[in-house]
C-alpha cells in the first residue's frame, strides 16, 4: 500500500486563511505606511493605482482609521493645488503630469467618501465635489459618471428634514449672482467658496468667477439641462 502521511485540515486551512485574509489593523498599517511614503509632487500612477486599491478594500471593509487617513490625505493634496494656484507657479511638463494624478487622487478619494457616507447632505457634497475636479483619465471620468447617475437617483429626494435634494441646495440666482449655500465648490477647479455664480440655465452647476464659468461651458453645454 502507498503511504499517506496524515494532514491536520484543520491547521492547513487555518493557515491558507491567514493567509488570503491578514488580521485589518495589518492591512490598515500596510496602507498608512504606503501613504506616507509618498511625498509631495511625486504624484503618478503608482500612487493612483494605490489609492485606488485602497478604495475598493475600504468600500468592502469600512473602517475608521484607513478612511480618516484618506480624508486627511486629500486635504493635503488640496492645499498643496491651493498653494501652486496661489504662488502662480508656471508648471513644467512634470508638473502638470503630477498635476494631472493630484487631482485624480483627489477626485477618487471624494468619490469614496460620497459612497461611505452615512448621511444623504454628504453624499451630495462629495459625489459634487468629485464632479468638480476636471480630469483627463479615462477612469476617474468614469467615476465622474457614476457619480452622475448617483445623483438623479430617487434616494437623494427624502422626506428627512434633515437632507434635501440637490437642487434645494444650490441658488436659483442666475450667472453673476450669488449662491446662497453653506459651502459651493467650483465646477471648472475645485475651489471652495460660500458664495458663487451658478450656471443661468439648469441653477445647480456653481464656479468660482466667470473665467471658470466660461472655461467650462462648452463641456457643461453636453449635460446641462433646466
Amino acid at each position: 500500500m502507498p503511504l499517506i502521511t496524515p494532514v491536520n485540515k484543520s491547521n492547513s486551512l487555518n493557515e491558507k486563511q491567514l493567509a488570503a485574509t491578514p488580521p485589518e489593523p495589518d492591512v490598515v498599517q500596510v496602507y498608512q505606511t504606503a501613504l506616507r511614503s509618498f511625498v509631495p509632487g511625486s504624484w503618478d500612477a503608482n500612487a493612483l493605482s494605490l489609492v485606488s486599491q485602497m478604495i475598493q478594500w475600504l468600500i468592502a471593509n469600512p473602517n475608521e482609521a484607513a478612511a480618516e487617513s484618506l480624508w486627511q490625505w486629500s486635504k493635503q493634496l488640496k492645499e498643496e493645488d491651493e498653494t501652486l494656484q496661489d504662488n502662480g507657479i508656471v508648471a513644467t511638463a512634470g508638473d502638470a503630469v503630477a498635476g494631472e494624478y493630484r487631482r485624480a487622487i483627489r477626485l477618487t478619494i471624494y468619490y469614496c467618501r460620497a459612497k461611505l457616507s452615512q448621511n444623504e447632505t454628504d453624499r451630495i457634497k462629495y459625489y459634487r465635489k468629485c464632479l468638480a475636479i476636471p480630469t483627463n483619465l479615462e477612469t476617474q471620468q468614469h467615476l465622474q459618471r457614476l457619480a452622475e447617475i448617483a445623483l438623479e437617483r430617487p434616494f437623494f429626494d427624502t422626506s428627512d428634514s434633515g437632507s434635501l435634494p440637490p437642487k434645494s441646495r444650490t441658488s436659483s440666482v442666475s450667472s453673476g449672482g450669488e449662491s446662497s449655500s453653506s459651502l459651493s465648490c467650483c465646477a471648472n477647479c475645485g475651489m471652495e467658496k460660500r458664495a458663487m455664480p451658478v450656471c443661468a440655465r439648469c441653477k445647480s452647476r456653481a464656479y468660482c468667477n466667470m473665467r471658470c464659468l466660461k472655461a467650462d461651458k462648452a463641456k457643461h453645454e453636453l449635460t446641462c439641462s433646466k
